[in-house]
Formats: C-alpha cells, structure tokens, sequence
C-alpha cells in the first residue's frame, strides 16, 4: 500500500495536510526505508531505527535526495527524544547530498 496510507500516526497527517495546502510534494522519513514519496508502495513491517544504522540510512537518504534532485526540505516534528536517530539521519543525509534542511515544530 501507498506510504501515505502506511503510516497513519497524527504527525504524518498533520505534515500530509502541510504540504497539500503548500502545494509541495510530500515525502515521508522511514527508519527503513529512507526518504520515500508518500505514493511509494512499502510493505508492512516492523522496524525502530537504531543509533548504530544512521549512518547507513543517512546515505540512503543522500542518495534519495540526489535521484529525486532534492534541494531543499522542511522536515516537521514534534521533537520526541525517541526520534533524535530518524533526525539525525535526515540531517546527515541531507548535508551528504547538500540540500538544505529546516527542521519545523508540529
């Protein structure tokens, strides 16, 4: 099923209805999978990111960022402890790739 349909925790949403009403292309942070279109097909799965594997999703990352020429990006949170990996991945992906990155409080 769609990414967008994958994930159905309130954050998602509220970034969901952020990008439709600024008319960007919305994209969703997986500790799996990267940075993924919210129309990407992902299977279901169970999977928390782990300190030891930023840096492996911090290339994956980069490299999503360089396929789909991502520039720059809004990453919204609401800054819980348990997802300081998942930022730190993005942070380090997006410096890798050289896209800027604004981190936005939900």
């Amino acid at each position: 099923m769609p990414a967008r349909l994958r994930y159905t925790a309130s954050h998602i949403k509220a970034a969901e209805k952020i990008a439709g009403t600024l008319q960007l292309p919305y994209y969703i942070l997986s500790g799996k999978y990267g940075l993924i279109s919210a129309d990407e097909m992902i299977p279901n799965y169970d999977y928390y990111l782990e300190q030891s594997k930023v840096d492996s999703l911090a290339q994956t990352i980069a490299g999503q960022l360089h396929k789909d020429a991502i520039v720059e990006l809004d990453f919204y949170t609401e800054g819980k402890p348990s997802w300081a990996p998942y930022e730190a991945a993005l942070r380090k992906g997006a410096d890798l790739a050289g896209a800027a990155l604004v981190v936005r409080a939900l």
